[in-house]
């Protein structure tokens, strides 16, 4: 959040809007992990400066953020599915609610211009409400020439392991495959609404989860990932 705050101090009387990229599940709560909670805080101080010092600001809030040259959302479980080292969780039920990188571009732009939203937080998807874990796992397996992923954990499970790899990173440093944060994010059921993002930016998103999915095939390819 600090490095928010010199943003903030630095930006004060210079600028017409700051644009702050957030996250759809950020938090205030530390439990859920680092990065939320980071995007939270950061979040509160920015509402708090727009209602006490009038500093023009909008925050968006995308979703899981994939497409080509991903590594987070795309790369990341597409190694894991290859080399094995991949499990859904809770049988994969959680809803993945995507943004397509392009789209989530194209609301930054719009953002920029738009009038009458300062102080305001918008969410940002492709628009679906469906899509589950399980079915974009298993899309990646398949571009891997891989089955369908089997191996299943529940929840509670994965929330104790996913704080025992993040007490071994603190220790030695090591990157750890689960977090707080991606268990809450892979067992999510909360569903989005693009109205506000329609209403005030005039957003509606242009690539759809099969066309995402058709240019992260491309480029896995291109990069011979696959």
């Amino acid at each position: 959040m600090n490095g928010t705050k010199h943003l903030v101090h630095a930006c004060h009387n210079k600028i017409s809007r700051f644009v702050f990229l957030s996250h759809l599940h950020s938090t205030s709560h530390k439990k859920i992990g680092a990065y939320s909670s980071s995007k939270g805080l950061a979040e509160h101080y920015l509402l708090q400066e727009h209602q006490q010092n009038q500093f023009p600001m909008v925050i968006i809030r995308p979703g899981s953020v994939f497409g080509p040259q991903a590594t987070t959302w795309c790369l990341r479980p597409l190694q894991a599915i290859q080399q094995d080292r991949i499990a859904l969780i809770k049988q994969g039920a959680g809803l993945f609610l995507h943004t397509y990188i392009d789209n989530l571009i194209d609301s930054l732009l719009l953002s920029l211009t738009a009038p009458r939203l300062d102080g305001e937080i918008i969410e940002i998807t492709d628009g679906d409400n469906t899509t589950t874990w399980k079915t974009y796992l298993n899309d990646l397996a398949h571009l891997a020439g891989k089955p369908p992923i089997q191996r299943n954990i529940s929840q509670t499970t994965a929330a104790i392991l996913s704080r025992m790899m993040m007490f071994r990173y603190h220790l030695f440093h090591t990157p750890p495959l689960l977090t707080p944060t991606a268990v809450h994010l892979f067992t999510n059921k909360q569903t989005v609404s693009l109205e506000k993002a329609h209403r005030l930016l005039g957003y509606s998103p242009k690539i759809d989860y099969v066309d995402a999915m058709k240019h992260i095939e491309q480029w896995l390819r291109q990069e011979h990932y696959i």
